[in-house]
């Protein structure tokens, strides 16, 4: 991502996945923010937690009012009862169907 900003897309859409990572997902999420500061983004976050102390530091996360990720799109979908592949695939469709023509697959 080292690009000069005007290579870079106006708008992308990031579809992030993490597990039992929550620090490594708020850091993912605004080194995002750092290096894409002109692009409109659009992230959706693909989360699973097994353990307590993971699902309550993601469910933090979900409420937290950060301006450094604050002004990007967040929709957070946990998948921890095995429902990744049908929420994947609800998601890419409805990107298909909006047009969006930069899509990022990112992991923590």
């Amino acid at each position: 991502i080292q690009k000069a900003a005007k290579d870079l897309p106006e708008f992308l859409c990031v579809l992030l996945f993490t597990e039992e990572r929550p620090l490594h997902c708020y850091a993912c999420l605004r080194s995002l923010r750092k290096h894409l500061q002109h692009a409109t983004l659009k992230v959706y976050v693909f989360w699973r937690a097994f353990s307590t102390a993971c699902l309550e530091s993601y469910q933090l996360l979900q409420s937290l009012s950060d301006p450094a990720v604050l002004d990007s799109e967040v929709t957070w979908v946990d998948v921890s009862a095995g429902q990744l592949f049908p929420a994947f695939t609800r998601t890419v469709n409805r990107l298909s169907a909006e047009g969006q023509q930069h899509v990022l697959l990112l992991s923590d």
